[in-house]
């Protein structure tokens, strides 16, 4: 399901075990697949265990992002547009699910996978659209974007909203980089 491999829970190393148990415990609170009922974790959970220095802090880093205060759909919005820029199919699974939960419709959501903006989500969500394209392209956020971004949804989401961006450009680049599948039962 990825280039490194699955672990099998009972193939930890010592210094694995403490991570497993971290991202064991959080994966029974997320609503799409993270674990195989053998105990394997998959998508970007399965990565983090082949270095468990760095899963570690990326794991404080992801709990800090996904603490930052952003409308949840606006952030939804914003990892869609990242994931399918990237063509990212473990994200695209994953943020599809939560998009959904977070009452973005399955319209909405395949409307924002294609590549268009769906008119019946708000201006907030539009921000998200808009300034999640442009950082996917080279060169810095246009600054009457960022002016337009801060009079929506203010200074505080809009550094939230990029933070929440770069790190899922992060997340997608790891992911295909690693070539992460989608759990085949879904």
């Amino acid at each position: 399901m990825n280039r490194l491999g699955l672990i099998e829970p009972d193939k930890l190393a010592a210094e694995q075990k403490p991570l497993y148990e971290t991202l064991s415990e959080c994966s029974t609170n997320i609503p799409f697949v993270t674990k195989k009922p053998t105990g394997e974790l998959v998508g970007a959970f399965a990565l983090l265990l082949h270095n468990p220095p760095f899963g570690k802090l990326w794991f404080k880093l992801d709990r800090a992002v996904t603490s930052l205060p952003l409308p949840l759909t606006v952030r939804e919005v914003a990892i869609l547009v990242v994931a399918s820029r990237a063509k990212c199919a473990y994200e695209l699974y994953a943020h599809t699910v939560m998009a959904e939960i977070r009452g973005i419709s399955k319209e909405q959501v395949e409307d924002l996978i294609n590549g268009k903006f769906p008119e019946s989500l708000g201006e907030e969500e539009k921000v998200a659209w808009d300034v999640a394209n442009a950082m996917g392209k080279p060169g810095p956020l246009v600054q009457s974007l960022w002016d337009s971004g801060v009079k929506c949804i203010g200074r505080d989401n809009m550094m939230s909203l990029i933070h929440v961006i770069g790190f899922y450009q992060y997340i997608s680049i790891i992911l295909n980089g690693f070539d992460v599948q989608v759990p085949q039962d879904n």
